[in-house]
């Protein structure tokens, strides 16, 4: 009985095949188009009038007046997760929704490019860099189609696939990218990015950047840069401000040691290790730090009063 209680389970599917997403689509000429989404072209989107398939037809993205898409299952609490840093929740819904709707990448912003994109992110957001860009690269075969906001939040991601495969040459032309070449560098030790960007963006841009300075023996410039790393969103990207937290405690750290009569340095080592602690890691320290952020004496208690 086990036995067959065994085979069957394996005979089972692990995941069930994914219901074709319901959608209504107004051509330009008015007519209604109702039915299933089955697939998604380059130039278009493919409807069947039944989940199961059937007779279909596509409708061409230039001829599409007014689209609604039924959302999958499950798809906003698995958003409200990815919004509120619930990474690991989200990483396991998005990677099975860009599964299921792997079919559809070609729509523009649709659920199948989304569910990527957003699997990519939760994989940043749990520090998984080079699941990330083992992911990327797969996803090469078939790019995601995204629109303006969505590319950014992609760009961002490129770099952190590059991270993890150590390539110093390939960060900086990515860097490259994403500097302001018309602004004037007369008051700037380096170059700013680009002001159009988001906060979040150049949070991430300058924390890989002072990544790239430590590579290339430039502390001074890492630090400014990690800094602007912590800074630059007030901290909301919790992965890259940790990150950068962690990185110029190091640097600072090592100049403190090397140099233990100089106070400001003490200090500035003192003030990121607290922080570090209090902020970033859950009120625990590495023990190599533990000096730098010594807990306070417990209070003592009152001597009794003399009779």
């Amino acid at each position: 009985m086990r036995l067959l209680l065994l085979a069957l389970t394996l005979a089972l599917p692990l995941h069930a095949a994914p219901t074709p997403l319901p959608v209504v689509a107004v051509s330009s000429t008015g007519q209604r188009n109702a039915g299933f989404l089955v697939s998604a072209e380059a130039d278009g989107l493919v409807i069947s009038n039944a989940p199961q398939g059937g007779n279909s037809l596509k409708l061409l993205y230039s001829n599409i007046a007014e689209l609604n898409v039924e959302e999958p299952k499950g798809w906003s609490p698995a958003l409200a997760r990815l919004n509120a840093g619930n990474y690991a929740e989200a990483e396991t819904a998005f990677s099975t929704f860009a599964d299921d709707y792997a079919a559809i990448v070609p729509w523009k912003d649709g659920y199948g490019s989304l569910a990527r994109l957003y699997h990519f992110r939760a994989l940043k957001g749990l520090g998984k860099f080079a699941e990330l860009a083992t992911a990327m690269d797969r996803q090469l075969a078939k790019p995601l189609v995204l629109g303006d906001l969505s590319k950014t939040h992609f760009n961002d991601l490129r770099g952190w696939a590059i991270l993890a495969k150590a390539d110093l040459q390939a960060l900086q032309s990515y860097l490259n990218e994403f500097i302001d070449t018309s602004a004037s560098k007369q008051w700037s030790l380096q170059p700013p990015f680009k002001k159009d960007l988001p906060a979040r963006f150049v949070a991430s841009l300058a924390y890989l950047r002072g990544h790239l300075h430590e590579k290339q023996q430039r502390p001074e410039l890492a630090l400014l840069d990690y800094s602007t790393a912590m800074t630059c969103n007030n901290g909301s990207d919790h992965t890259v401000f940790a990150m950068a937290c962690l990185a110029a405690l190091k640097i600072t750290a090592a100049k403190a040691t090397a140099q233990p009569t100089d106070e400001l340095l003490r200090k500035a080592a003192n003030s990121l290790a607290i922080t570090y602690r209090d902020l970033a890691a859950q009120g625990k320290l590495p023990a190599e730090f533990a000096p730098f952020a010594p807990l306070p004496e417990p209070p003592t208690a009152p001597a009794p009063a003399k009779k």
